[in-house]
This record gives C-alpha cells, structure tokens and sequence, in this order.
C-alpha cells in the first residue's frame, strides 16, 4: 500500500512538473511589416538609406545602441533636425532605429526580427557584406538600421547581431 502510495505521489509530481514547465512560456516573434504605414516607410527610408550616418537622430549619438519609437513623443525625443515632422500614426505601427559597430565597411542588414521573452524584447540582426565577392577594407564602421514593426509592447530591447558570410 506505501508502494503503491509513493508510486502514485512520485507521478502526480512528474505531471505537475510537466504541465507546469513544459510549453507554458509562448514566445511572440515580430517581423516587420510587410505594408507598413506609407508615411513611415517614406520617412525612415530617406533617413536611414544612405551610407553616412543618418544625422537627425541624436538618439543614435552614443556606442551601439538601439530605440524603440512608439509614438510621435518618442520620435521628437530621438530626432534633432528640428522643423515640422510630418505627423505619422503610431498606433499600428512601432520603429526600431540603432547602430551596432562593425569589424569592416559596407555591411548591411538582410534581415531581422523581434523576439518577447516575457520580460524584455530581443531584436535578432543578420547583417552581410554588400559586395559579391565578400571583400571589403577592414575598418571599424558603425551600421544604421531601422525596422518597422506591427505594434511593440514598451519593454526594453537588447540587440543580438550576427555577421553572416
């Protein structure tokens, strides 16, 4: 009868501990959009396609770093170039904008996405070389990116980058 009782307790604690630690943490993942707000593909487009740093965002002054923009409020934070922004809806959509220092010139960002761990969100960066033949001059150089994004929860945001051949 012992026997039987701990062979029982010992499966109550085995399903219990599966249920309760297997499949139970959903990971969102977030790609960009595909039809993003025209307003915002056009803005970030012209600021951030270019091989000079894109000077407006004074945001993007320090080391590697990167920004969430989730509203007008965020992007006056983050943009110096003054003037009349033109106004761009935020309620759909979510800008990601950083700068990450890279080993040689010329590299770009071929694709990318945003993974919620629950507590913070993790941007995942695949950057590769632009010229065919992979050759560049090797140089420290930092690389501008932006995203833009279905709506993000205002959680912080790490950066995982890898240089692909």
């Amino acid at each position: 009868m012992k026997k039987n009782l701990f062979t029982i307790a010992i499966l109550a604690v085995i399903v219990i501990s599966f249920i309760t630690f297997s499949g139970c943490e959903k990971k969102d993942i977030y790609y960009p959009s595909e039809k993003p707000n025209k307003q915002l593909y056009d803005f970030f487009k012209k600021s951030f396609d270019m091989i000079d740093e894109p000077d407006c965002f004074i945001g993007l002054k320090d080391d590697d770093t990167c920004i969430m923009i989730n509203s007008m409020e965020d992007l006056y934070r983050v943009y110096g170039c003054g003037g009349n922004l033109p106004h761009m809806d935020f309620t759909e959509h979510s800008v990601v904008v950083g700068k990450c220092t890279m080993p040689n010139l010329f590299y770009k960002i071929h694709k990318q996405y945003i993974i919620d761990n629950g507590g913070c969100l993790t941007i995942k960066l695949f950057a590769k070389l632009i010229s065919d033949d992979g050759s560049s001059y090797p140089a420290i150089n930092k690389m501008y990116y932006y995203g833009i994004y279905p709506k993000l929860p205002n959680k912080s945001l790490n950066v995982e980058l890898k240089i692909d051949k």
